[in-house]
This record gives structure tokens, C-alpha cells and sequence, in this order.
């Protein structure tokens, strides 16, 4: 529709026919939907309409200033093309699930204008039924307001709560988030403990002289961005002002895990940014403080955490520090805790329990590890990464890392006279062990003097530990394998070895970080670095574990793999020695489903609810078994536990474009074949997704249902000769060949 075609909706106000005693009955009821679409024109309040699939029809200038698109943009187009990203997707199913219903739906939605600017829309939306029944166009009213959050119930003006350049909390709700996080861990024990991060720009006032405030102003959102990729969906990132920005990480699960972050963020920065077809690089200089070791309130974490990340800009940028107490090395509680730790052993204080290791290709019980925890007298459970560093720094951590073997040696012997079944049981060393000649002679003590059979007992060490002094440890290590010790690499990936390093020592399993692990299904990288690691693994002859497994899709990746075991709270949390007792002698296992051979698997992703019932209909009764996601993280999640053969998604979704979904898709799944549905025409965008690879075919909407049942039937037999051509030896030259397209390829339909 153009504004030609809106002009011809009505006539002008002045051509309805008046006589002196007024317009008759009759010229009123001709000229009413004349009179009718003048007003709706140019009311007040925004005006548009959808026909029953959502694509607009009309809306009126109101609308069109509100949202600051012209008409020719929005017509044609889906109202998904407002969405900010930002409003609960309850709201949008409750709407839906509303007007599919006949009724009227009314609320608040967060939207964005056209030129990024994010606010508030109070929406009224009502269907226009046909004869039958069914919504045959829907009606929509819209009114910007000072919105108020429907999700944290918020009562502060939008402009009050988040920051106006970029859309970001502002300081002060970052405070009262952080305020909220300290309250909820402040009663509990457990490793989940907040820990802030305090970012700024390196030099970006050299930016703001050179290319002016608006340029890096784009050059900030840009950066913006790039950090919101970088961190995980609950992490919680605010501008603190100017070039500044704050983290809160309420849910990170250890150090490994947050500095494998922190340097993925740093990473992403760096990478060149183009403005005004410039290219820029741009780095950063974070500090971290963790609560309560750094601070016991808001104020004094983020003090410490600018603190440090004054630190990392000292050491020249591009870099990250801890918190670090000036001329202290440890705080009074500290010094307390240490004390008490001291003692701990004496005083029978010390436990242990233990997570079962899962095979992956029987689904039983193949092997535990033991986890030390402190029961402090008038405290509770002290979490492992509280007393464990004070440990290792007063010298500690020997003596512990003995009454652990002691302990362990003595819970395998009772099982044994319990007959209970065994399996071996991982111990984690400190480096002091592995860096002491006389560990091999307390090993072989311990295993002559119970009787236990060496196979039994599992040493892990770490990548620092294998690379602080290789010759030593590769000495101590060989003796320990002689005494037919198994042994074990932990938190493989966050050092600095090399599968080389790797390859010289008799290690039997390796274990992959759960830094990898926790974002493996959506993160092309990870999941990359955890295929290359399994199998280079696997060439030199060794098993692979991997830590920190919590969903069934992280577990269902891993297994197509071919990753051999794993462990993580999706089997069991760690346990004391009598409930894992229980479960040896019942034989628990974790059941692992085999998949269905020659079974045709399609996904459909939109996160219009209509759009998907609509695509769904069209394979009724095909013979694919056929799943749908509302979203791209959704779409990867189902890809993780099921083989998909062949994807369709739509293109603009707000959490990822369908685009970026298929780029993810091509690294992580590459075999699967990727077709791209859109309303709209971006085929320079397309083309070059089609020339990376990352899209086989393009269908516009609105579809044709026997076209699209021919181009799915065709991807299928596309994605069977594709798997035969490379796995065919005479064919690998010629796959990585690849000719590009243009914008006329036959690849759009």
C-alpha cells in the first residue's frame, strides 16, 4: 500500500453533502466509511490492521510517526518488525492465545522505533471475524505511554531504570539488582555467589576527539553488543556512565568458568568494528570482585571491582584482574577462616561426597568422584572454592589433600566388605602433590596396607599442574602409572597444554571443562573446540569425560560425539557415601534412547505462533516427523537432543535473525540443510549468507503449499547425497569447493 493508496481510503471532510436542516439519513450512511477512514487517519492514537497470517494491510500517520517508519516499510510487513526483544514472551502467548480466542486483548508492550529507540506501547488488539467465526483481519489501537515493567513490576518511568543511549539498565537499577543478588546468596552456602565485573574502554575518549561523539556513539552500541553476545542470558549488563559498563554474574558456578567468560568478552572486542566505512579496533580493561570475599555490599564490590580494573589498565589494557586487598593479603575473616581450617581436620569437620561419572554408551555408573566439603561448626557447608584457596595459599592444602586419600581408600574398602559393586573413584591433587617425590611411595603405601586394588583409585591433576614443571611431574606421574594407578586431566581447555603436552603423559581420561560444556548446544565455538578435543583425544588412544553436564540436549550432543562419559547434576548432584551406595548395589543408570534409523527430522522456527501452525499443517501426514521452536536459542536446544535433517526458519525473530540461526546451525550441525522463509526481501543480506554456506534456499513468503512440500522433498534428497558425497574418499577435494552466487541464483524460490 502506498500513501497514494491511503490517500484514496477517504474523501475530505468538506464533500459530504450538508444542507441548511443538516446531511440527510441517507447521505450519512453513504458517505459514513468515507467520514469513518478520515477520522481513523488522523487520530490521535496509532491505527494499523493485519489480515489473519499478521502481514499490516494499513496504518494510519499517527502510527507511522509513533514507530518512525514510512508507510511503504510497514506495509506488507509482520507487527513483529516493532519488537524490542524486551517484553516477556508470556505477554505475546497470552495475546495470542486471547485474540485466536474471538476476545480483545489489552497490555503494555516494550518496542522499538526505527531508529533503535526503545518504549512503551499500551496495545489494544481486537480480530475481525469472518462468516464462520474465524479472525478474518485483526484491528489494532496503540498508544505510547510512560510504560511500567509487567515483568519485575518495576514503578520507575522506563527513562528512570535504563540508560538512554543504549538501552542498558542505568547505575542506579544496577545497584538495586546487585542489592537484590547479595540479599538472596546472603543466608546460603553453595558456589552460586554474585561477582561483578567493572568494563571500561581503552582510550575511548581518543575515539570521541578523532571521529566525533556520534560516530563513537555507534561505535559504543556496536561494542554494547558484542558484549551482550559474549555473556549468558541471566547475566546482567548496565552502562555505569560515559565509557564505563558493570556486570553481574548472580549464577557463576566457579573461576574457571567466569575467566573463560571475561576473556571471551575481551575477545569479542578486539575483533575490527567498521564505522563510516572505517575500520576500528577497540579493546578493554575489566576488574572483578566476588561477594563476600571483596565485598559485603554493593557499593564496595563495584569500588573493588573499579579498583581492579584500574589494575588491568596499568598492565597496558586488553587485559582483566581480580581484586586484589593493597598491602593485605588476607582480610580478618580470612585470617579466621584459616585459623579454623587449621584444625578442621583434628576436629573430624572435613567431608566427602561423591558424583557419579556416567558412560555414555551404556548409561551406567563407571565412576565417582570425590568432593571435600567443611561442615563448620555454627555455619554449615563451606563451598570447596571458599576454603580451598586459603588452603593452597597457607600450605594447608597438603595435609587435606592426604586425609582425602586416607578417607578415599577407606570408603572403597568398606564398600568392598559391604559388597557393595565398585567402580573407581577420582581424587583431585593439588599441584604440591604432583610436584613431590614422595606421592608415589604414600600411594603405594596406602594401596599395600588396605588391599584396595590400584585400578580402583583415579589422581586428577590440572593443566597447571602438567605445565608448571613438566619433567618433574611427568617423572612422578609415570611411577604412580606404573603402580597401575588410573590417572586423569581436569579442567582441560583452561590452561595453556597442547594435546602434544598431552601425548607425553600416560593419562588415561581427559576432562573437558564445563566452561565448554555450559553453552555447547548454542555456542559454534565450544562446541567446535569440544568435537576437535573428542576426537584428537580419541587418536591417541585416551577416553573423554565431560564436566558439568546439566540438560539433556548438552548430554545428547556429547553422545552423537562420541564423547564416552560425562558427569553433571542432569544424573545426580554429589552425594554422601551412603546414598551412593544405595545407588551402586540397585544398578541406577542413566537411560540413554537410541535413535530411530532412517527417520526424516524437520524444524520449523518462527516465533509467530500462527506462521508455525501454518507451516505444520502443510507436512500433515508427510512422513517427517516434524518439531517446532518459537526461537532461535529454542531451535538449537532441539537440534542438541535430535538429529535434524533439514531446518526452515523465518528471518527476523528477536533473539537472533534467522540468518545468524543458520550461521550457528552450519558450524555446530553442518550436514543439516538450512532453507531461510521471509517476508522480507533482503537479498543482498541472503546472498551472502548463500555464499557463505550458511543458507541453501530462500522462499519468500507469502509460500505456496506445493512449493514448499517440493523444495523440503528436495533438501532431504539434497542432504542424502551431501552425506554420501563426504563421506565418499574420492569426493573431499571436491566439497570444499564452493562457487558463489548472485543475487539471481536459483538458490531463491
Amino acid at each position: 500500500m502506498t500513501n497514494d493508496h491511503r490517500k484514496n481510503l477517504s474523501q475530505p471532510a468538506d464533500s459530504i453533502d450538508r444542507s441548511k436542516n443538516g446531511p440527510s439519513a441517507e447521505s450519512i450512511d453513504a458517505q459514513w466509511p468515507s467520514l469513518l477512514t478520515e477520522v481513523i487517519e488522523h487520530a490521535t492514537v496509532g491505527v494499523f490492521i493485519t489480515d489473519a497470517n499478521g502481514v499490516i494491510l494499513y496504518a494510519n500517520q499517527h502510527h507511522c510517526e509513533q514507530s518512525g517508519y514510512d508507510l511503504e516499510e510497514i506495509i506488507g510487513q509482520n507487527p513483529k518488525m516493532f519488537q524490542s526483544g524486551k517484553t516477556s514472551r508470556d505477554i505475546y502467548e497470552n495475546m495470542w492465545a486471547t485474540i485466536r480466542a474471538g476476545n480483545t486483548w489489552r497490555g503494555e508492550l516494550l518496542n522499538r522505533r526505527k531508529n533503535g529507540e526503545i518504549y512503551w506501547e499500551f496495545t489494544c488488539i481486537s480480530p475481525v471475524p469472518d462468516d464462520t467465526g474465524r479472525p478474518r483481519h485483526y484491528f489494532a489501537i496503540k498508544k505510547e505511554t510512560l510504560g511500567r515493567s509487567n515483568e519485575d513490576h518495576f514503578s520507575e518511568n522506563i527513562a528512570d531504570i535504563t540508560d538512554a543511549l543504549t538501552g542498558l539498565l542505568n547505575r542506579s537499577t544496577f545497584h538495586g539488582r546487585v542489592d537484590r543478588a547479595i540479599q538472596k546468596y546472603a543466608n546460603q552456602t553453595g558456589p552460586n555467589t554474585p561477582i561483578v565485573a567493572y568494563l571500561d574502554i581503552d582510550r575511548f575518549a581518543t575515539f570521541n576527539q578523532v571521529i566525533g561523539h556520534t560516530l563513537a556513539d555507534t561505535l559504543m552500541m556496536q561494542i554494547v553488543k558484542r558484549i551482550s553476545q559474549a555473556i549468558r542470558q541471566n547475566d546482567v549488563l548496565a552502562r555505569i556512565g560515559g565509557d564505563e559498563f558493570a556486570i553481574l554474574f548472580e549464577h557463576t558456578l566457579d573461576e574457571g568458568t567466569l575467566t573463560k567468560t571475561i576473556t571471551r568478552i575481551l575477545q569479542q572486542i578486539r575483533q575490527p568494528m567498521v564505522v563510516d566505512q572505517s575500520e576500528l579496533v577497540a579493546t578493554a580493561s575489566i576488574g572483578i570482585a566476588c561477594y563476600p570475599r571483596d565485598g559485603v555490599d554493593t557499593v564496595s564490590l563495584l569500588n573493588n571491582a573499579h579498583t581492579a580494573m584500574r589494575g588491568a589498565k596499568l598492565e597496558g589494557g586488553d587485559s582483566y584482574c581480580f581484586f586484589q586487598p593493597p598491602n593485605n593479603p588476607m582480610t580478618i575473616d580470612q585470617l579466621d577462616l584459616a585459623s579454623q581450617l587449621r584444625f578442621a581436620v583434628e576436629r573430624n569437620e572435613l567431608l566427602l561426597h561423591y558424583q557419579p561419572q556416567i558412560s555414555l554408551l551404556s548409561g551406567e555408573i563407571v565412576g565417582l568422584e570425590a568432593l571435600i566439603r567443611w561442615n563448620r561448626p555454627g555455619i554449615g557447608l563451606v563451598p570447596p572454592g571458599v576454603f580451598i584457596p586459603i588452603a593452597e595459599e597457607t600450605g594447608l592444602i597438603v595435609a587435606i589433600g592426604e586425609w582425602v586419600l586416607n578417607e578415599v581408600i577407606a570408603q572403597i574398602l568398606a564398600w568392598q566388605k559391604e559388597e557393595v559393586p565398585l567402580v573407581k573413584v577420582a581424587v583431585n591433587l593439588a599441584a604440591n602433590h604432583f610436584h613431590n617425590p614422595h606421592l608415589p611411595g604414600l600411594i603405594d603405601r596406602l594401596l599395600t596396607e588396605s588391599g584396595v586394588e590400584p585400578h580402583l583409585l583415579e589422581l586428577e591433576l590440572t593443566e597447571s599442574t602438567m605445565m608448571r614443571n613438566v619433567v618433574r611431574v611427568k617423572q612422578i606421574v609415570d611411577q604412580l602409572k606404573a603402580r597401575g594407578v588410573s590417572l586423569s586431566l581436569d579442567d582441560f581447555g583452561t590452561g595453556h597444554s597442547s594435546l602434544a603436552h598431552l601425548s607425553q603423559f600416560p593419562i588415561d581420561l581427559l576432562k573437558i571443562d564445563r566452561a565448554f560444556v555450559n553453552d555447547v548446544t548454542t555456542n559454534p565455538t565450544n562446541a567446535s573446540i569440544v568435537a576437535a578435543t573428542v576426537a584428537m583425544t580419541h587418536k591417541l588412544g585416551k577416553s573423554v569425560i565431560a564436566e558439568g553436564v546439566e540438560t539433556e540436549a548438552q548430554m545428547a550432543f556429547l553422545r552423537r560425539l562420541d564423547c564416552d562419559q560425562m558427569q553433571g547434576f542432569l544424573f545426580s548432584k554429589p552425594l554422601p557415601a551412603a546414598e551412593i551406595a544405595v545407588m551402586l548395589r540397585e544398578g541406577r543408570g542413566y537411560h540413554l534412547e537410541e535413535e530411530e534409523k532412517g527417520r526424516k527430522n524437520l524444524l520449523l522456527v518462527d516465533d509467530d505462533p500462527l506462521v508455525v501452525r501454518g507451516l505444520r499443517r502443510i507436512f500433515y501426514r508427510s512422513g517427517y516427523q516434524v518439531f517446532t521452536a518459537t526461537s532461535g536459542l529454542e531451535a538449537l536446544e532441539i537440534m542438541a537432543s535430535t538429529p535434524v535433517q533439514v531446518i526452515i526458519s523465518d528471518q527476523m525473530m528477536p533473539d537472533m535473525t534467522g540468518i545468524q540461526l543458520l550461521g550457528r546451525v552450519k558450524k555446530i550441525h553442518p550436514e543439516t540443510v538450512r532453507i531461510i522463509l521471509s517476508g522480507y526481501a533482503e537479498l543482498g543480506t541472503v546472498t551472502e549468507a548463500i555464499n557463505h554456506g550458511e543458507v541453501w534456499k530462500f522462499l519468500m513468503k507469502p509460500w505456496s503449499d506445493d512449493r514448499m512440500r517440493q523444495v523440503v522433498r528436495q533438501a532431504f534428497q539434497h542432504r542424502e547425497e551431501s552425506v554420501k558425497a563426504r563421506r565418499s574418499p574420492s569426493a573431499r577435494k571436491e566439497r570444499n569447493k564452493r562457487t558463489p552466487v548472485s543475487s539471481k541464483s536459483s538458490s531463491f524460490s
